[in-house]
């Protein structure tokens, strides 16, 4: 993604950015590199950020759920979504079910 957004960057300013010289209109391309490169940090920033904070969530729910089952796999209390989210076959919506 952040390698589309620095292309995308570098390609639109690229064709719309003119510049005067002495021997007629030239582009600017060195201008739109460096916007392409800006773009292109700027979305792999923002992604990073996003993702590291979305893999936080998800390592916090596992380890959340799997210290409170455990190896006994005995029901959980306090991280019932959890095992929702993880498929867990003991508890679904917050009762217990028997497997036929």
């Amino acid at each position: 993604m952040s390698l589309a957004l620095g292309f995308g960057g570098w390609v639109t300013t690229a064709r719309s950015l003119t510049t005067s010289a002495s021997s007629g209109t030239i582009r600017g391309s060195l201008y739109a590199y460096v916007v392409g490169l800006i773009a292109g940090t700027i979305g792999w920033t923002t992604l990073g950020a996003m993702e590291g904070v979305i893999a936080d969530i998800v390592d916090a729910a596992v380890i959340c759920w799997a210290s409170e089952v455990g190896i006994y796999g005995r029901e959980a209390r306090y991280c019932l979504e959890a095992g929702w989210l993880f498929g867990d076959s003991q508890t679904r919506f917050g009762h217990e079910y028997q497997e036929v």
